[in-house]
């Protein structure tokens, strides 16, 4: 689909949205002023009937008529006269001189109601009838709106249904006249009003759509005409380009500042770098055919050369074998050395182990014995205060028993007293005697305190006898044991150092057995580069025949590509 069909469509279709806009905006004023303008009318309507209502009821107060004189006047002056059926002929009526289309049909008719809901004014065959109870749908029209009082001087919408007639909207205005109680009525089917709206609607419709069409076209075929024709430009040009006889010195002429415009001055840049790209390609095209003629000459260089490698990479492959061989033989004696020395190491560390543990338990006796002699002096100390507390407590043994005897004295002596007072001193006596007995039984005790003080401090000074020659043997024990402390560390230190020696050559030996071993594997990647570069100098020599064909394909390319660019003016 080409730009000018879509921007027509486009263009088309916002044509259809500005009249479905118009159309509703016109059928939402239209409406509006027809509701509006028939209200005015059936207020006027209403009103008049509503003067000439009070008209008759003065001719009642003065006399002239009655009451129902004055109503049937009424109601042949509005609705016409009365015909057989009942109905009136309200198109005979003195208000249909007065408003055209006044009666049952087109348009409207009036009617009355009093506040009970009996109809008093219609134009149909209603007049007398009790509508109070009348439903409509469902809903008491009368009792809420055509015989209610409070809905008079207002506009409103409401549903009626004469006689043999189906249901419809009735849009009306009712006034009050209190004093006959009629609630007096002018209005029309609503679907006849907007039936007449929807002809004025439809014609302005019609006359809109034809002259907004015909602008509509001219304003397309300008606007396409103007978009697409610098759009055709570049469509052509493209195409001059794509088939590859374009002439890249044109350019498109900008006469607009707008987005076409700026396209063109994009693609006249395009044209302008695609220019200098030709000419550049041009230029390496060139290059390229001199290049591939020495990139012939240079594979064939290539050729040769890889042909004396390959030659002289099985001489080098050779005497890499050799190398090889006797360093196999070095790594096998280095190996078995490696092992001895590792042997003697571990002997060496073994007896490092050792005299270690020994130097270790000596400490540990040294300290042992050391305590020990803490001991005997703690001991030997605690057995002297033992000591000196046994001589106290003798003394105060002595001096209990000093006690015990002068106690004992004064027994005796109030024992005498007693048997000198006869009769009254027999309880004086028997307390003196409990009391010699006490002093008795505490002076045998006494004895045996002394006694037991006696053996502790025998066997005290046994006891520090004896821990004397402990001390003295455990003495002699921490002094043998310093001796032998000290020779074992001496050796410690010899067989410390001779171990450091061994580790050392060990050390040596295998950074000897690892230099052996690197060579070993040196030469083998030596020998594996030979007979890679043996392989390689052979790839090569196929590779340099694979260039020597590429360049001359190459060149036939440069050809091609020349007579290709050559195609283009630049």
């Amino acid at each position: 689909m080409s730009i000018r069909v879509k921007l027509l469509l486009t263009i088309g279709i916002l044509l259809l949205l500005s009249l479905s806009t118009v159309f509703f905006i016109s059928y939402s004023l239209i409406k509006s002023g027809i509701v509006e303008a028939k209200g005015e009318m059936f207020a006027r309507i209403s009103n008049d009937i509503l003067g000439f209502v009070k008209m008759q009821d003065a001719r009642v107060h003065k006399g002239e008529i009655s009451l129902e004189q004055a109503q049937q006047e009424v109601r042949d002056y509005v609705n016409g006269p009365k015909l057989s059926d009942g109905s009136r002929d309200a198109a005979k009526s003195k208000m249909n001189l007065n408003y055209s289309g006044l009666g049952k049909d087109p348009y409207m008719y009036v009617w009355s109601i009093t506040s009970k809901g009996k109809v008093v004014l219609h134009p149909y065959a209603l007049e007398q009838v009790d509508a109070w109870d009348l439903t409509v749908n469902g809903k008491y029209t009368v009792q809420d709106s055509y015989g209610n009082p409070n809905k008079t001087n207002v506009l409103f919408e409401e549903l009626w249904q004469n006689p043999g007639e189906p249901m419809y909207t009735f849009l009306a205005y009712q006034v009050y006249y209190e004093p006959w109680d009629w609630i007096i009525g002018t209005g029309a089917r609503k679907e006849i009003l907007y039936a007449d709206m929807q002809k004025q609607l439809l014609t302005r419709f019609l006359l809109g759509t034809v002259l907004l069409f015909a602008v509509a076209l001219v304003t397309a075929l300008l606007v396409t005409n103007i978009i697409t024709k610098p759009v055709l430009k570049i469509k052509d040009m493209m195409k001059d380009i794509s088939e590859g006889n374009g002439d890249l010195t044109k350019r498109l002429d900008i006469q607009t500042r707008d987005e076409i415009g700026e396209v063109s001055i994009h693609f006249n840049d395009f044209v302008t770098k695609l220019q200098t790209m030709v000419k550049n390609i041009s230029k390496g095209v060139s290059r390229l055919a001199v290049s591939s003629s020495e990139l012939l000459s240079i594979s064939g260089q290539m050729t040769d050369y890889s042909r004396a490698t390959f030659n002289k990479s099985d001489t080098v492959a050779f005497s890499a074998d050799g190398v090889k061989s006797n360093i196999a033989s070095i790594s096998t004696a280095m190996e078995q050395s490696s092992v001895n020395t590792h042997a003697v190491a571990i002997a060496i560390e073994e007896m490092n182990n050792t005299i270690n543990e020994i130097v270790q338990n000596a400490e540990r006796a040294r300290e042992i014995s050391e305590q020990a002699v803490l001991k005997v002096d703690r001991s030997t100390d605690k057995m002297n205060d033992l000591e000196m507390a046994a001589k106290a407590i003798d003394k105060v043994v002595e001096t209990i028993t000093e006690i015990s005897e002068q106690v004992n004295l004064l027994s005796l002596n109030a024992t005498i007293e007693a048997a000198r007072a006869g009769e009254a001193g027999k309880g004086f006596a028997v307390v003196a005697n409990e009391i010699k007995d006490l002093a008795n039984q505490t002076s045998k005790a006494t004895m045996d305190i002394k006694l037991q003080i006696e053996n502790i401090q025998n066997t005290s000074a046994d006891t520090l006898s004896g821990i004397a020659e402990i001390a003295t043997v455990i003495d002699n024990v921490n002094q043998s044991v310093s001796v032998i402390a000290n020779a074992v560390e001496e050796q410690s230190i010899s067989s410390q150092e001779i171990t450091k020696n061994i580790n050392q050559a060990s050390n040596g030996i295998e950074d000897i057995s690892q230099n052996v071993i690197l060579s070993s594997e040196a030469v083998n990647e030596v020998s594996k580069d030979i007979a890679d570069v043996k392989d390689s100098s052979e790839n090569l020599n196929e590779r340099s025949l694979e260039v020597k064909k590429n360049a001359e394909n190459m060149a036939g390319l440069a050809k091609e590509l020349g007579e290709m660019v050559g195609a283009f003016k630049v």
